[in-house]
């Protein structure tokens, strides 16, 4: 319940303390190390993803190739080099975005046989938004291939609206979309997405930042990177 209702500290002392007990279930105890390492992760602090790294590497040691810590490894490998995508990526961040890579790769490899929801998705979401950073770092050959992953999983939301899980993921990727073709001076498609990416947006501040933009591209000057921030 706690998990539930986004109290992630109280949540993290209740998780460590069913993981202490030591039944060792190796399902439940991934599935537990998984909110654990989610729950460490939306926090936001380094220590917390240190900390959230090191819950979802016990994920995968109870059970190997989870899908779900694979994805929460990468994500805190993301994570680490977001911020810096616009500006140019070094050898280092670029070996660490290539890490994130492989295992979204790996998941979407695995997604056939796997029974979470809409696995292959959330893996190529994962696997355009890199394409995403490396282009908007200078490498214009990714747009296409970012295009294609983000628009798989755009048009699975498409498909099936009903499922709730996929419109936030939907929404970024509208969003990303939106920004490759701002890039791009492809003012009027950029315009779409960011439209598409509002409408569906779940979180509030989603809304104000994808609105801001495209108040932006039809001539205003707001500072969205407030917004974002």
């Amino acid at each position: 319940m706690e998990y539930a209702n986004a109290n992630y500290a109280s949540s993290i002392s209740f998780l460590k303390t069913a993981l202490e007990a030591n039944s060792y279930e190796p399902s439940a105890d991934a599935f537990s190390y998984l909110l654990l390492g989610n729950a460490e992760g939306r926090l936001g602090s380094r220590s917390s993803l240190s900390k959230a790294r090191n819950a979802y590497e016990r994920s995968l040691g109870a059970v190997s190739n989870y899908p779900r810590a694979k994805l929460g490894l990468a994500e805190i490998e993301y994570q680490q080099v977001a911020k810096s995508c616009a500006g140019g990526l070094n050898k280092s961040q670029r070996k660490i975005l290539a890490a994130a890579y492989n295992k979204y790769s790996s998941v979407y490899g695995l997604s056939k046989s796997s029974a979470v929801p809409d696995v292959d998705v959330r893996a190529k979401y994962g696997m355009g938004r890199i394409r995403v950073c490396k282009f908007l770092a200078g490498d214009e050959t990714q747009f296409p291939p970012a295009m294609e992953d983000l628009r798989l999983v755009t048009s699975r939301y498409d498909a099936f609206p009903e499922r709730i899980w996929l419109r936030g993921v939907a929404s970024a990727a509208f969003g990303l979309m939106g920004a490759m073709l701002v890039q791009e001076n492809r003012t009027n498609e950029a315009i779409e997405s960011y439209q598409q990416a509002s409408r569906i947006a779940v979180d509030r501040g989603q809304v104000k930042l994808f609105q801001c933009i495209l108040d932006n591209l039809n001539g205003g000057n707001s500072n969205c990177a407030a917004i974002n921030s």
